[in-house]
């Protein structure tokens, strides 16, 4: 009976895994539909509205899976669901799986990504020195000082200043910006350096952009 059980529990949780996978795979399908209508038109905006209405029931139905089946969940899991469920401005439920996210994760890479990921997050809801706070973790993790480490942190210091930009303290956004840079200066192999200074140039010309013509940059009806 013991072996039978545990068979059965083994099979629910393959099935569950599948299951979760295969709606995670639909949430982000109908993100990358959304971004192909524009919200500026009449049809352009209902079909916005029925992609997200769909994003939602899929977003909700994968939390369950979740729930009931959580040794089938893995960290990348929970912050699909964490990014999910604030695509969808859920605040609470896009709360929860980001701290069940941050729980799980032991990769120390991965760790540094998702908390930059959750800094962005708090941004967005107003609390910003909660989101300080996350990145000037996420550049805490300890990671070796070698060339990834170095891209790892030029790119956060970049999305931390772009959402300074955004949501927060301008005064805060060169001095960023200035991070970002030098820690891609240090970067050893050219190509990936002069990739990361361009990006760090490109992604706040983008910035610039937006601001002038009065739109924010993750602006989405939903």
């Amino acid at each position: 009976l013991g072996l039978a059980h545990r068979q059965r529990a083994q099979e629910s949780r393959r099935a569950a895994r599948k299951m979760l996978s295969d709606v995670l795979l639909l949430i982000a399908q109908a993100t990358l539909e959304l971004s192909k209508y524009d919200n500026r038109t009449r049809q352009g905006l209902q079909t916005r509205w029925g992609i997200n209405s769909q994003r939602r029931y899929l977003t909700n139905h994968a939390s369950q899976i979740a729930a009931e089946f959580p040794k089938a969940v893995t960290d990348a899991d929970l912050n699909q669901l964490a990014l999910a469920h604030d695509n969808t401005d859920d605040y609470e439920a896009a709360l929860h799986h980001w701290k069940l996210c941050l729980e799980k994760v032991n990769n120390q890479t991965h760790k540094a990504y998702y908390l930059r990921g959750y800094a962005r997050f708090l941004y967005r809801w107003g609390r910003l020195q909660d989101g300080r706070k996350a990145y000037e973790d996420a550049l805490r993790v300890n990671l070796s000082d070698d060339d990834m480490a170095r891209v790892l942190h030029s790119d956060t210091y970049l999305l931390w200043s772009l959402a300074e930009d955004q949501f927060g303290s301008p005064d805060q956004v060169s001095i960023l910006r200035e991070r970002a840079i030098a820690e891609a200066n240090r970067i050893g192999q050219k190509s990936r350096r002069d990739y990361a200074l361009e990006s760090i140039r490109a992604s706040h010309a983008v910035s610039d952009e937006q601001k002038a013509e009065g739109v924010a940059s993750d602006s989405v009806d939903r």
